[in-house]
């Protein structure tokens, strides 16, 4: 295992819409998704401009500022593969709700963490929504393909935890904390040790690991947790 894996994004190709057409009346589209070293690929879906994927493929995450690129292509069989345009996913957003306190936990199924509307910065082609969905956080993209007529790719993205990976010893780095702030003197909660270490990735990375799936083994990690800090408290 990679030493500074931090997790895995499971990226959800849905559909395209309205693609541009590459082949006189339509396209054999397919999906090339790259981040960093990583490449993957849907299947083609031929003679059609509304192609319904529903593939998952899942990126292994060292550096949550990695841009995750989008390239649309007409199969060809002779000739090269035509462009169908371009998009890049804003993962940044989602990273933001995964800063959450662990109480995330207790909402309601279904909850909207965050609202993403269209802008420069983004290839978003309508307002897009973080939500909790049965213990874990997803965030559904419509995104405008760039560099091209026409076109849209609807995705939706999801962190995994892996257990052994950096964001795991986040937890241990987090109740070293609590003994130092305690025998400091302090009386402030967990949420505030989670807000002041020293680096924000570290903080991601821990919030990562701590909303993951499953939801069994997450809530006993905040009873861990706490369970140290009253420990703590009668010690010191």
């Amino acid at each position: 295992m990679d030493k500074n894996l931090l997790g895995l994004l499971r990226l959800r190709i849905k559909r395209g819409i309205n693609l541009a057409v590459r082949d006189y009346v339509t396209s054999d589209p397919y999906i090339i998704v790259t981040m960093g070293r990583h490449r993957l690929k849907t299947r083609v879906i031929k003679n059609n401009l509304n192609p319904e994927w529903n593939e998952e493929l899942t990126l292994s995450m060292t550096d949550i500022n990695e841009p995750i690129l989008l390239n649309v292509y007409d199969k060809d069989r002779i000739t090269r593969d035509d462009p169908m345009g371009d998009a890049v996913v804003d993962i940044k957003p989602y990273v933001e709700c995964l800063k959450l306190a662990p109480e995330l936990v207790k909402l309601p199924d279904g909850c909207a963490l965050k609202k993403v509307q269209p802008s420069r910065n983004n290839c978003l082609a309508t307002g897009s929504c973080c939500t909790w969905h049965e213990g874990k956080i997803i965030q559904d993209m419509r995104l405008k393909l760039r560099n091209v007529e026409c076109g849209e790719v609807v995705v939706q993205i999801e962190w995994i935890d892996v257990p052994g990976s950096k964001g795991a010893y986040m937890v241990v780095k987090i109740i070293i904390e609590m003994v130092r702030m305690k025998l400091a003197g302090s009386d402030e909660g967990i949420g505030s040790v989670i807000n002041d270490l020293e680096e924000p990735e570290e903080s991601v990375e821990l919030r990562m690991n701590v909303v993951s799936e499953p939801s069994y083994p997450k809530e006993k990690a905040i009873e861990a947790i706490e369970t140290f800090w009253q420990y703590v408290e009668i010690l010191v």
